[in-house]
């Protein structure tokens, strides 16, 4: 099968594929998967992600702090995070953001903190982000505007408020990791979640659009 399939956001890392990792990771070439961008979410997951960009030559890593780990760092959280960057096969800072959904996770400016500290070592580096932005799409914003970084959004429904000004600062935004008519296995009970969808996706440049797995993401209660 002829490779046309980037998928550009996925955690294969995640325990959810323990018991067959390997077996699915093999066979995705042969369903016409060029290339793999695997996310970090944490430290250990920006570790995994390296790991298993290191075994498979389709894969690639990026590495960053997700919002929902953000309030329990080590003191040297961001050289650790420095020296994943420094890796050949890391090509993205991520997936970085701010989530005000879960702020029982990780207070908001603790959040915005780790969230500014990312983006700053991402220009420093000249690298990519690939944002979470969950009810914090202002203050989400406001810090991509002031780091001007290239982002590949993982967008939820306030992309269709954003003023088309805002768009030059976002390169792709995703829509299909929480779309059930992309992922049939979703309940359609979690439609009532996504009336949003097509509208948003309606207002998105298409040359902006792109459909990650986001394997293992799920949709928010």
């Amino acid at each position: 099968m002829e490779a046309l399939i980037f998928d550009s956001h996925a955690h294969y890392d995640d325990s959810a594929f323990d018991s067959d990792r390997e077996e699915l990771l093999a066979l995705l070439p042969q369903k016409g998967v060029c290339h793999v961008i695997n996310a970090g979410a944490s430290l250990k997951g920006s570790a995994a992600s390296i790991a298993l960009a290191e075994k498979y030559p389709y894969f690639h890593a990026a590495a960053g702090v997700h919002p929902e780990d953000a309030g329990n760092l080590p003191a040297d959280w961001i050289e650790q995070l420095g020296r994943f960057l420094d890796h050949p096969k890391v090509v993205a800072v991520g997936e970085i953001g701010l989530d005000y959904h879960y702020e029982d996770a990780c207070p908001r400016e603790v959040q915005q903190q780790v969230f500014e500290a990312q983006l700053r070592l991402a220009r420093e580096r000249d690298l990519p982000v690939i944002v979470h932005d969950r009810e914090a799409h202002g203050d989400t914003m406001a810090l991509l505007r002031k780091y001007g970084p290239v982002a590949l959004s993982t967008a939820f429904p306030a992309a269709r408020k954003w003023p088309g000004k805002w768009w030059r600062w976002v390169c792709m935004s995703a829509w299909g990791a929480l779309s059930p008519l992309k992922t049939p296995n979703i309940p359609w009970k979690w439609r009532r979640l996504c009336p949003w969808s097509a509208s948003s996706t309606r207002r998105t440049p298409l040359i902006w659009l792109r459909c990650p797995s986001v394997a293992s993401g799920a949709i928010p209660p």
